[in-house]
């Protein structure tokens, strides 16, 4: 898989095993994969799938070693759908034992993936569980996203064991050209320069892309809307986001510096680059969103780098997204967000 395949791969987040029974979001987002989704992306035009796993669907908090193997058959049909309908899926591991970017799971995980051993043992134990399921899927069909999103305090060399340790034990038995996806550092924003400059074959570098987050998320919870009471406009250069104890400015210029930086990174490099997330909530009005998004749209392209909304249905989504804002189209069963859609299959 070369940058140019790569920058063509266009599609959507799935969610069907991201939020566990315990998960404050299960109900809200549901629990299942569903064919007609798959059927549904391919139809439209677009060719990849993302699936974010949480390990607490066939784990457990208690024994981080323990899998409930018969729980896997729902990723296997998710695997199945892809290959069906001709789509590059994905599998990202979202919740892993010792870290995830989400606070959604009523107990915290006990562990830490960075810090300890029996973490990360645990966590290859379920990565490699998964891999032997697939290893006969080829590499232009199927990827592995190691790791969602780690922390602003997690080092680079922190990161890099994980991917490595991960990376190392799935090639110990899987085929010789599977790719691998890293996410950037600082919760995806900022390239990983210590696996890039290590010059590892069939890696592929995430970015994401939900700056400013005082419009991708307005309304998301109680605590961003204190932080961001006013209301987001683009492309006006006054967007304020808090950070660093400091107020700053996001606007087209920043955006396009952000990702001028990771289509310059694949280029030297000469890496694949891959937006794994992209979206805004349905809280953010409609105009200031799809003007938000035609630009982000615009600077991939313009960069060589491939996309996956967050996500296909759901409140950041095309489908029944339930925003207040906008007159719905019926299709395929759904209440389509047509001028969202409309500028997806554009770019």
């Amino acid at each position: 898989m070369d940058r140019e395949t790569v920058s063509k791969w266009r599609g959507f987040n799935l969610l069907g095993m991201l939020f566990s029974e315990t998960s404050a979001y299960y109900t809200r987002y549901g629990e299942d994969f569903c064919e007609e989704d798959f059927k549904l992306i391919s139809e439209l035009g677009f060719n990849f799938v993302r699936i974010p796993l949480s390990y607490r669907i066939w784990g457990s908090v208690d024994d981080p070693f323990f899998i409930d193997k018969e729980k896997l058959s729902k990723l296997d049909n998710a695997v199945e759908y892809a290959d069906k309908y001709n789509l590059h899926i994905c599998i990202a591991k979202h919740r892993a034992p010792g870290y995830c970017v989400n606070s959604d799971e009523k107990e915290e995980e006990r562990l830490n993936l960075w810090h300890d051993e029996v973490a990360l043992s645990a966590f290859k134990h379920h990565f490699g569980t998964i891999a032997e399921r697939y290893t006969k899927i080829p590499a232009d069909k199927l990827s592995y996203n190691i790791i969602n999103e780690p922390s602003w305090d997690v080092r680079g060399y922190e990161y890099s064991i994980v991917c490595r340790t991960v990376i190392d034990e799935i090639r110990s038995f899987d085929i010789d050209d599977r790719y691998f996806m890293i996410d950037g550092l600082n919760w995806g924003r900022d390239p990983h320069f210590q696996m890039l400059r290590d010059k590892d074959k069939n890696i592929i570098y995430s970015c994401r892309g939900y700056d400013p987050k005082n419009l991708t998320h307005f309304g998301f919870n109680s605590e961003d809307m204190k932080r961001y009471k006013k209301q987001p406009v683009w492309p006006e250069d006054n967007l304020i986001l808090i950070g660093g104890g400091r107020d700053y400015t996001y606007g087209e210029k920043e955006l396009k510096r952000d990702i001028d930086l990771w289509g310059q990174v694949g280029k030297l490099f000469d890496v694949p680059i891959m937006c794994g997330e992209f979206g805004a909530y349905k809280k953010a009005p409609h105009d200031v969103v799809l003007r938000w998004m035609e630009d982000l749209l615009i600077n991939f392209k313009r960069n060589k780098i491939g996309w996956a909304l967050w996500n296909l249905s759901g409140e950041f989504g095309v489908f029944d997204s339930n925003r207040t804002d906008i007159t719905y189209e019926k299709m395929y069963g759904h209440s389509v967000d047509r001028k969202m859609l409309d500028l997806l299959m554009k770019y």
